[in-house]
């Protein structure tokens, strides 16, 4: 999924030219048309030509180095970010693709320092305060997290993602109650979510409430999900049943 977000920040809905490309906008529509069609390297090889011919072109810069992204080569991936950045530092979407870039490197601090960048260049990209909050949760720091997913809701009242991320960070904090009623937000807004119906399962299994535990895990592996052994095993030892 996070993938195809990725590739929704660079497609640019266009056909592959049948003719000779000879400037570096031409180079560039090809390459856009390659990355519809999935094919990485040919989309690389163009964008390269149209950098040859326009070392300024930050937008391709950055599109190459989200490709590079997306292939695992991370050092190629931050040397073209750094080159958008460098030509063109008001483009928010380059210093979020670094702090992905910087997040995957392990790199917590400038992470976070790029994803604050972000918001500063554009505070209603709901997308980074998710992003950011995950990082903040993943590392522990749970009221931030909240804090950034909060901020998405206020900013997108509809985002599913940001009420089951939130709701899985109260079931860190303890708080089954606001978990559920988190959990049952995103999946009022789409019945389909996964992990949302497991972080409420969760937080029911805390709360000791075993049949709407099961419920929802039985639901969340009906709808593809893998839910953790761990849990699982834990879920059949203390209510006593195998579903």
């Amino acid at each position: 999924m996070f993938t195809k977000c990725l590739l929704n920040l660079i497609i640019l809905f266009v056909a592959v030219s049948n003719c000779y490309a000879q400037t570096a906008e031409d180079y560039a529509d090809v390459g856009n048309g390659y990355i519809k069609q999935h094919s990485y390297d040919q989309a690389i090889y163009n964008f390269t030509k149209a950098i040859k011919i326009n070392p300024k072109y930050a937008v391709i810069y950055g599109k190459r180095g989200t490709i590079y992204y997306i292939q695992g080569k991370l050092p190629q991936a931050l040397s073209d970010i750094n080159k958008a950045i460098e030509i063109d530092p008001t483009n928010f979407l380059s210093y979020s693709i670094r702090a992905v870039i910087y997040t995957k490197q392990g790199n917590f601090i400038q992470a976070i320092a790029d994803y604050n960048k972000t918001i500063e260049l554009n505070p209603n990209y709901t997308a980074a305060y998710l992003s950011q909050g995950a990082l903040f949760q993943n590392h522990g720091n749970l009221n931030q997290a909240i804090t950034d997913y909060s901020k998405a809701i206020q900013i997108k009242p509809d985002y599913a993602n940001a009420y089951n991320n939130r709701g899985a960070t109260y079931n860190g904090q303890g708080n089954y109650s606001q978990a559920i009623l988190d959990c049952n937000k995103a999946i009022e807004i789409n019945p389909k979510y996964a992990n949302a119906y497991i972080n409420r399962g969760i937080a029911y299994y805390y709360e000791k409430n075993y049949n709407k535990a099961w419920e929802n895990v039985n639901k969340a592996e009906t709808l593809g999900a893998t839910i953790a052994p761990e849990f699982l095993e834990d879920l059949k030892k203390t209510s006593g049943r195998d579903k």
